[in-house]
């Protein structure tokens, strides 16, 4: 979530300099007519919170952590591929020994406003471990439209919301299947949700040739229908840019013809 105004994250040291500061709003203190501070900070087996007004240091309050440990680890091999060097990560089961013969699952999200790939451990790299346990090498890979690369980099999916991305997620499975050759070319699918579960769907559609199966979840098919605000801000006006509305929407390329023939 974006900073409201008055934020600052993070603080070091600020207000509880015990602990490093992690989150810290400014607001009105009414009473007093003046300007206090509530603040946040974290580290050890829990979290503190204080509260300061005029300067002064009000009362504080430790919220014991209750986190607990996934039951299964994600076990992740960071990759730079192909010629964008595209960053991905891959995922193999905990069994996997060299020579055994692996399908492959591809699990991006893939477009704008959100990474996949970054070196923390959430619920999704959890997730894609448990695909991994079944007996899948998965594949994760931020391609262009993804932030965090530069404004070139996430403009690359301007007017076009598929095209580059789906080109993206071939390359990286092409860069690497020749660094690993257990993986199954003959046994490759795709998942993701929302812009990922279009990504998905699109990437059967235009590409058979290399993706044998998808899992589209809550993915919006025709672009026309979605969000105004969020597809105008990379599609533009749907008058000014018709083309690239169907190029964006999977439900243009479902109801014609593919254009390549799955390999049996």
């Amino acid at each position: 979530m974006p900073p409201l105004p008055g934020d600052r994250r993070p603080v070091p040291g600020e207000e509880l300099p015990r602990r490093p500061v992690v989150w810290q709003q400014r607001q009105p203190d009414r009473a007093r007519r003046g300007l206090g501070w509530v603040t946040v900070a974290g580290g050890g087996a829990g979290v503190e919170v204080g509260a300061a007004q005029a300067g002064r240091d009000g009362t504080r309050a430790a919220i014991a952590s209750l986190e607990a440990e996934p039951l299964l680890k994600p076990r992740i091999t960071w990759l730079t591929l192909g010629a964008r060097k595209l960053r991905a990560a891959l995922l193999l089961p905990s069994w996997y020994r060299p020579g055994t013969r692996l399908p492959v699952l591809l699990s991006p999200y893939g477009g704008p406003a959100m990474q996949r790939v970054v070196r923390a451990r959430d619920a999704a790299f959890c997730e894609d471990q448990w695909f991994a346990e079944q007996g899948f090498a998965v594949l994760v890979t931020d391609g262009r439209g993804t932030p965090g690369r530069g404004p070139q980099w996430s403009k690359a999916a301007f007017g076009d919301t598929l095209s580059a991305p789906l080109e993206d997620q071939v390359d990286a499975l092409d860069a690497i299947s020749a660094q690993f050759p257990d993986l199954d070319r003959g046994r490759v699918g795709i998942r993701g949700w929302s812009y990922g579960g279009a990504l998905a769907a699109i990437a059967v559609i235009r590409r058979p040739d290399v993706f044998h199966a998808a899992i589209s979840g809550a993915a919006p098919h025709d672009q026309r229908l979605y969000d105004t605000h969020w597809r105008e801000r990379f599609l533009g006006l749907p008058q000014q840019n018709p083309e690239g509305y169907d190029r964006s929407s999977t439900i243009t390329g479902a109801a014609g013809p593919t254009a390549r023939s799955s390999p049996r």
